[in-house]
C-alpha cells in the first residue's frame, strides 16, 4: 500500500500563497517585458524559483501537486485578465513583489526557511 502523506507543515499555507505569487509574476513579467530587448523571458526566473521551492519543500506527491497547483492558479488568474501590459498590470507586479517579499520574510522569521 502507498505510504500515507505526512500532515502539512504549519507554514504550508504561506508556501501555497507564495506559489500563487510566483505564478502570477511569471505571467506578468513576461507580458510586461520590453519587446525585442534580447533577454530571456523574465518569467523563467520565477518558474525556476517555484521549481526550487518544490524541490526543497515538497516531499510527498500531494504536496508537489498543491504547490504546482498554486503556481498554476496564480499564472492562469492573471492570464485570464490581462492580454496586454497595462498600468494596472505593472501595479500588480509591484504589489506581488511586495507580497512575495513579505511572505519570504515571514517564512524566514517564523520558521527559519
Amino acid at each position: 500500500p502507498p505510504v500515507p502523506e505526512p500532515p502539512p507543515a504549519a507554514y504550508e499555507p504561506l508556501l501555497i500563497r507564495l506559489g500563487e505569487v510566483l505564478g502570477a509574476l511569471a505571467f506578468l513579467k513576461d507580458l510586461c517585458r520590453e519587446p525585442g530587448d534580447g533577454t530571456p523571458a523574465p518569467g523563467e526566473a520565477w518558474r525556476q524559483r517555484m521549481r526550487d521551492l518544490i524541490d526543497a519543500e515538497a516531499v510527498a506527491a500531494g504536496q508537489k501537486e498543491r504547490f504546482a497547483g498554486a503556481f498554476n492558479r496564480g499564472y492562469s488568474g492573471y492570464a485570464t485578465t490581462y492580454r496586454t501590459c497595462t498600468p494596472a498590470g505593472r501595479a500588480a507586479i509591484e504589489g506581488l513583489l511586495r507580497d512575495g517579499a513579505r511572505l519570504s520574510r515571514e517564512l524566514s522569521d517564523r520558521y527559519g526557511l
